[in-house]
């Protein structure tokens, strides 16, 4: 059944090896995708942003994101994953640390 599955949705069989790697990567996908969700409405609810303002927030997010991704994958060929990867989650509870705190202001900063 999941050999026949893969084989649908990427169209050839799959490495056994690189199964692991297929299914952390695709439960990964899955799950940070709702996240946006809960963004949009966090947005809406607590920041007093206007469903249009957040639409445009992630139509200009996506491409930002895409060349972002294009310019850390070439970093990271150039210079190896394993580091990049490891000094790029250090200081990420460093910048989260702001955000519980502005919950009830509008989401461009001012009252």
């Amino acid at each position: 059944m999941i050999e026949r599955l893969s084989r649908a949705a990427l169209g050839g069989d799959v490495d056994p090896r690189v199964r692991p790697v297929v299914a952390v990567s695709f439960a990964y996908a899955v799950s940070f995708s709702t996240f946006w969700v809960y963004v949009g409405v966090f947005a809406v609810d607590r920041l007093a942003a206007r469903p249009a303002e957040v639409g445009v927030l992630f139509l200009l997010s996506a491409p930002a994101a895409g060349i972002a991704n294009y310019l850390s994958g070439s970093l990271s060929d150039r210079f190896g994953r394993k580091r990049r990867s490891s000094r790029a989650f250090l200081p990420r509870p460093r910048r989260s640390a702001p955000w519980p705190s502005s919950a009830g202001t509008p989401w461009w900063g001012s009252h």
